[in-house]
C-alpha cells in the first residue's frame, strides 16, 4: 500500500478502538519500552515527543516520568518546530521546564526554560508514527519533520519508532529522503531492522 492509504487506514483504526483497548495497548507498549531501555547505559541524551491526543498517539506522559527517574536517569529532550524553517529543534528539558501547545496542539518546550541543542547531541530518539513496515520504514503524518531532522543527526543515533500496531508489509512509495528506523517497539514485541 501507499503511504496515504496506510495513513488513512491507521487513523480510522485508532478511532475505532474502545478506550479500554487503547489503554491496554499503551500499557503493553510501555512494558516493552522499559524492557528495551533497561540494558542501555544511563544518562543518555534521549529525545521523545508529546503525543497528539486527537490522533490517539501513544500516551507518553507516563513514559517520560519513568525515563527521568531511577533506574534510568536519562536526560529528556523534546522537539520544537521552528516556524520560519519548519525544522525540528531539540531542547533539553528538566523538571522546571515549561511547555506550550503548538499550532498542532503538541506541547513544545519554551526557550526560556530549556536549552537548545544540535541534532548531533542526541543519542536515542523515540519517533511517533502511524505505521511501520517490516523493513523499518515509517508512515508519519506526512509533514516530513522527522526525516529532515534525522538527516542532520549523528550517524549512530538510535532511531526507535513507537507503534501501537505490529509492522505491515513494505510501503510501496518510499522517497529517497525517507530515513529507516533501527528499531520499532510495539505492544507485543521489539523489532530490529539494522
Amino acid at each position: 500500500m501507499k503511504k496515504s492509504e496506510i495513513r488513512e487506514k491507521a487513523l480510522a483504526e485508532r478511532k475505532s478502538w474502545s478506550q479500554e483497548k487503547f489503554e491496554l495497548k499503551n500499557s503493553e507498549l510501555l512494558n516493552q519500552i522499559q524492557a528495551f531501555i533497561q540494558p542501555l547505559p544511563r544518562n543518555l541524551m534521549l529525545m521523545s515527543f508529546h503525543s497528539m491526543e486527537q490522533h490517539r498517539e501513544i500516551m507518553t506522559a507516563q513514559l517520560h516520568e519513568i525515563l527521568i527517574h531511577e533506574p534510568f536517569y536519562h536526560q529528556l529532550i523534546f522537539p520544537k518546530v521552528e516556524k520560519n524553517t519548519s525544522q525540528l529543534i531539540p531542547y533539553l528539558t528538566d523538571k522546571k521546564s515549561t511547555f506550550l501547545a503548538s499550532d498542532w496542539g503538541i506541547l513544545e518546550p519554551t526557550e526560556e526554560t530549556s536549552v537548545r541543542l544540535n541534532p548531533t547531541d542526541i543519542d536515542v530518539i523515540f519517533i511517533p508514527l502511524l505505521a511501520v513496515d517490516t523493513q523499518g520504514h515509517r508512515v508519519g503524518y506526512g509533514k516530513g519533520f522527522y526525516d529532515r531532522f534525522l538527516a542532520q543527526a549523528k550517524p549512530d543515533v538510535i532511531k526507535i519508532g513507537l507503534s501501537l500496531n505490529e509492522p505491515i508489509e513494505p510501503i510501496e512509495d518510499l522517497n529517497p529522503f525517507d530515513v529507516a528506523l533501527d528499531f520499532a517497539i510495539t505492544p507485543l514485541s521489539t523489532y530490529r531492522f539494522r
